[in-house]
């Protein structure tokens, strides 16, 4: 397999509510809390998360990625691990017009997660990486992430419904 150059990063992040007020600088820093992650979420991060996770009795990996925000929200797990983009546009879906939603934390604690193209043949995949960078430098890229961007970014602090009197 051939692989291109990185199509995309995905922002992977522990997301827990604000109000727990949790202090998370590294992977090893989720071991006491109840964690919810996407499917095969343990063999993208290192070594340090893969450890912590092997072991920990209140860990889970999730195919559905929907069902995270939920699970925070409802107080079934401390933490989810989860690309802040995918999880704002589920959150934005399911709780738009809400405003009894509590802000989230945010905490960088894992490494990039670059995503590539295979081809079969290294012909292929180096007409792609070409064609890739000559979008690129168009603004093309630039230009359908944002088109595609979730509008509703995930919330770290109070929004403009829960000021209005």
């Amino acid at each position: 397999m051939y692989y291109s150059q990185p199509l995309l990063h995905y922002r992977n992040r522990a997301i827990s509510l604000a109000s727990s007020r949790l202090t998370l600088r590294t992977p090893a820093d989720l071991a006491p809390y109840r964690v919810a992650a996407f499917q095969n979420a343990r063999g993208l991060f290192g070594r340090e998360y893969a450890e912590t996770m092997a072991e920990h009795p209140a860990y889970r990996e999730h195919a559905d990625q929907s069902l995270l925000g939920p699970l925070l929200y409802r107080g079934r797990v401390d933490v989810v691990i989860g690309d802040v983009d995918i999880f704002a546009a589920f959150d934005a879906r399911a709780l738009t017009g809400r405003c009894d939603v509590p802000a989230l934390a945010v905490a960088d604690i894992l490494p990039p997660s670059p995503r590539h193209a295979g081809f079969a043949r290294a012909e292929d995949r180096d007409a792609f990486d070409k064609a890739l960078t000559e979008l690129a430098a168009r603004g093309e890229i630039e230009r359908l992430r944002r088109r595609f961007k979730p509008r509703a970014p995930v919330r770290t602090r109070l929004s403009d419904c829960e000021r209005a009197p």
